[in-house]
C-alpha cells in the first residue's frame, strides 16, 4: 500500500472537516434535522455601453440571493411551531399547515434563521438570514420504512 501523497506547505489539513449544524429559526432550535443545505448566490448585473457596442465591461454587485433547505426529522409540536411561523394559533390539537390570513404578507413572518455548526462553541462560524421566510413548498415523507421528515425550505 503506498504512503498518501502530503497536501502542498501553504494547505492546512485540519482545517478540513465534518461539519453538523443546530438550525434555528426566530432563535430557537427547530430541533433534530439532516440534509441542511445553504445556498448563497451573488446577484449582478452587466455594465455596458452603447459606444462599446454592447460589450460587457463589468458586474455591478446588487446584492446576494440566499436559501435554506432541511429534512425536520424531530417532528413534535413545538419545533413545528418554531418551523412554521404562523402555527401558534393557541390550538392544542393540530398545526396549521398554511397562514389563516389568506392576503397577507408573507413577510410579516420573516424571522431569523441560523445554521449553527455544533463543533464551534461560539458563533463565528455562524451563518444567518436576517430576514427568512418559510417558502410555498413542504413536503411531509412517511413511507413506513424510513423515519418520517418534513422537508422545509427558506
Amino acid at each position: 500500500m503506498s504512503e498518501p501523497t502530503p497536501p502542498p506547505p501553504d494547505v492546512d489539513v485540519a482545517n478540513t472537516g465534518v461539519v453538523v449544524y443546530l438550525v434555528k429559526f426566530k432563535g430557537s432550535s427547530i430541533g433534530l434535522v439532516d440534509d441542511p443545505e445553504i445556498n448563497l448566490e451573488l446577484v449582478t448585473k452587466e455594465i455596458q455601453a452603447s459606444q462599446f457596442f454592447g460589450q460587457v465591461m463589468g458586474r455591478r454587485i446588487l446584492g446576494m440571493k440566499a436559501s435554506g433547505k432541511l429534512k425536520l426529522r424531530e417532528l413534535t409540536r413545538e419545533n413545528q411551531v418554531v418551523a412554521f411561523p404562523w402555527a401558534d394559533d393557541g390550538s392544542e390539537s393540530s398545526t396549521p399547515l398554511m397562514p389563516s390570513t389568506l392576503g397577507g404578507d408573507v413577510y410579516d413572518y420573516a424571522e431569523t434563521l441560523t445554521f449553527h455548526p455544533i463543533l464551534n462553541s461560539d458563533a463565528t462560524e455562524d451563518i444567518c438570514f436576517s430576514k427568512a421566510v418559510l417558502g410555498g413548498k413542504h413536503t411531509r415523507k412517511g413511507d413506513g420504512e424510513n423515519d418520517a421528515a418534513i422537508e422545509l425550505e427558506w
